[in-house]
């Protein structure tokens, strides 16, 4: 029995002592959609709690709203910091402790969403440097149409083209604001680089977007000054892959070998490149080419640019420095003989010139003295 009257003292303590607030409601203060209103009817003069919540009821990480005993009853909640989910708004009213003394008024489920992200379908490095970059618009699909603070999507949605900065974990502007899908070339951005579009700041504010990764690149050379001509010709070296690592503020670049890149063994007699060998980088960045040589040229060795791919990165343009390699004949073959031989052949052909003169001398004096 004792119990029972426990009980039921402790369901009276927490029962409700005030009328729960009624008709919450949500409407944009302004066309700017900078904050909207929160706005509810009660009776009496009382202190109310305001809270964002989870649609479910789940309480979330953001501070509690407070009117007191004569205030109109409404609040002004700003759209900074509240994007990417849905909310609802609880009003209560509660003491001056903050303990609650109505049960809870819920407004409709609202959503936060910004403008649907681009689809990035392709981000092509160019020998000279610069970036084909294209996209198709992303779709947007409202998890809840027609809550109160709905306004219509804008379409085709709007972006601006953006490459991260060098050192610091941030995004520029490179280009002007396009609409729907399309390309654009992005220059003058040295990689390793991130490139991509953001989202124009709907009412929710605060930038969305797609990028993607373009990793830089190193190449080293070894190669002979000279080589034979008709032999073979040996150029070695190294491979580099350089990557972007940023922390919360500053970025920064680190190497790791160029594994399976894909590389060419060029040469030139005149104005234009001609490639005689292809080969990769094995899984440590070295590499080997072994080809004919033909003549004098300059040489070079070139990793082609490497298109981007989902879930992966794209790899920029790199060639070594043109170097000469001259070409020699072979000793072995083709070349005068020369030594001892040579001298013993001379002498007995000037010999042979002196006795031809003798022997024609004499026979003139036998004629004279014959007649």
């Amino acid at each position: 029995m004792l119990l029972d009257l426990a009980a039921v003292a402790a369901l009276l303590a927490s029962a409700p002592t005030e009328p729960a607030p009624a008709n919450v409601h949500l409407a944009w203060v302004s066309a700017a959609h900078e904050e909207f209103a929160v706005t509810w009817a009660e009776t009496g003069e009382v202190r109310n709690k305001i809270d964002l919540l989870a649609p479910d009821g789940t309480a979330l990480a953001i501070a509690s709203r407070f009117t007191e005993p004569g205030q109109p009853d409404r609040v002004t909640i700003g759209t900074s910091g509240l994007f990417g989910q849905s909310f609802i708004v609880r009003v209560t009213v509660v003491d001056a402790a903050d303990d609650e003394l109505s049960g809870p008024a819920d407004s409709p489920e609202f959503d936060t969403d910004r403008t649907a992200p681009p689809v990035i379908t392709g981000a092509v490095p160019r020998v000279d440097g610069s970036i084909v970059l294209t996209w198709m618009p992303g779709r947007y699909l409202d998890p809840n149409p027609g809550d109160p603070l709905d306004l219509p999507a804008e379409e085709p949605p709007r972006y601006v083209p953006v490459a991260s900065a060098p050192t610091m974990n941030d995004y520029y502007p490179v280009g002007r604001e396009v609409r729907g899908a399309g390309s654009l070339v992005i220059k003058d951005r040295p990689a390793p680089v991130s490139v991509g579009l953001r989202n124009v700041p709907n009412e929710w504010y605060g930038y969305g977007g797609a990028t993607v990764k373009i990793s830089g690149a190193k190449l080293t050379a070894k190669m002979p000054s000279a080589a034979t001509i008709g032999g073979r010709l040996t150029v070695t070296g190294t491979a580099t892959e350089v990557l972007r690592y940023c922390d919360p503020g500053p970025c920064w670049t680190g190497d790791r070998p160029g594994k399976d890149r894909a590389l060419k063994l060029q040469t030139r007699t005149g104005l234009k490149w001609r490639t005689v060998a292809t080969t990769r980088a094995r899984a440590d960045g070295t590499y080997r080419f072994t080809t004919a040589f033909a003549a004098t040229g300059d040489y070079r060795v070139v990793a082609p640019p490497v298109a981007w791919k989902p879930d992966d990165r794209g790899l920029a343009y790199v060639e070594t420095a043109a170097r000469t390699v001259t070409g020699k004949a072979d000793d072995a073959a083709g070349l005068p003989i020369t030594g001892t031989p040579v001298m013993r052949m001379a002498v007995a052909g000037g010999l042979l010139v002196v006795l031809g003169a003798v022997f024609a001398v004499a026979g003139r004096l036998r004629r004279r003295g014959g007649s």
